[in-house]
């Protein structure tokens, strides 16, 4: 490995870092309110989000 930075391939751009940000979505199940990892949604959809309790919720959505 060298000290180099790595290099975009031609044509890419990177992303600036107030636009890097992990988004905390929440469970819609009702009442669960827990962290949902999950998003289920069909192709230029907006996705919905379940918890890993209620992650087979999210079929209604595929």
């Amino acid at each position: 490995m060298s000290d180099e930075p790595a290099r975009l391939a031609e044509g890419m751009t990177a992303v600036p870092r107030e636009r890097q940000r992990a988004e905390n979505h929440v469970c819609e199940h009702g009442g669960c309110g827990l962290r949902a990892p999950f998003g289920f949604a069909r192709p230029k959809q907006k996705p919905h989000w379940f918890c890993l309790a209620h992650r087979a919720d999210g079929d209604l959505y595929l």
